[in-house]
């Protein structure tokens, strides 16, 4: 059981923000690191953005970690699923630019409802 959900908020924020900045990070960057490299010229930067992405992903993996070491897995795996489909697609949007459905955001809705009801 989780003691203080103050603490538990803060880690998984942690976790889900590194994790979506890693993955926005390497979808934003990677197709641009991809034709430099392919062009032989230009790619330290690309390069350098895509290893900073891959290095926030490393670290929301070590934060998982520590999440599951003092968490119940059936509480910490839908949260954190949650967490991060929800800041991943509002990445997506705001962004990488990227067009959401109607059914999206109200699949970003139940998400939220379900925390909720998992967290109580």
């Amino acid at each position: 059981m989780i003691q203080d959900w103050g603490k538990f908020a803060l880690v998984m924020a942690i976790y889900a923000s590194f994790s979506v900045a890693g993955m926005t990070i390497v979808k934003a960057w990677y197709p641009g690191f991809h034709s430099a490299w392919t062009a032989g010229a230009g790619y330290v930067r690309p390069g350098l953005m895509l290893g900073l992405g891959a290095a926030l992903y490393v670290i929301s993996f070590l934060t998982w970690m520590a999440i599951l070491a003092r968490t119940p897995l059936t509480t910490a795996y839908p949260i954190a699923v949650g967490v991060t489909m929800v800041l991943s697609t509002a990445s997506a949007i705001f962004i990488l630019g990227e067009a959401v459905s109607l059914s999206t955001a109200a699949g970003m809705l139940l998400v939220f409802v379900g925390i909720f009801l998992l967290s109580r």
